[in-house]
């Protein structure tokens, strides 16, 4: 799914034990329709694809890390000026909801 999605970033040529270990984990906490989201968000991002001042580009690995894969689910590497589909005050507003209802 990675190297369909994010093809502008380096592929993934095997899968070393590590990387199954980080697959798995992930898949424990977020649904495949979510990872394929932060492989989508990853790809449509200028900064992950090597547009900042250090020409860094982000790859399999760095998007699978817990707190990377989150960050992406966020947003946080949107293009700047691009209208956001998803509803970030929403989703803050379910998080508050989620903690007064527990």
């Amino acid at each position: 799914m990675y190297n369909e999605i994010c093809i502008s970033l380096p592929r993934v040529k095997s899968l070393s034990d590590a990387r199954k270990k980080s697959i798995k984990a992930r898949l424990n906490k977020y649904s495949l329709e979510d990872i394929k989201q932060a492989f989508i968000n990853a790809e449509e991002s200028d900064f992950l694809k090597g547009d900042n001042n250090r020409n860094w580009t982000a790859d399999f690995d760095w998007i699978m890390k817990d707190s990377n894969i989150a960050k992406v689910l966020d947003g946080n590497y949107q293009n700047r000026g691009n209208n956001n589909p998803q509803n970030k005050q929403g989703d803050v507003n379910s998080y508050i909801d989620m903690w007064r209802n527990a």
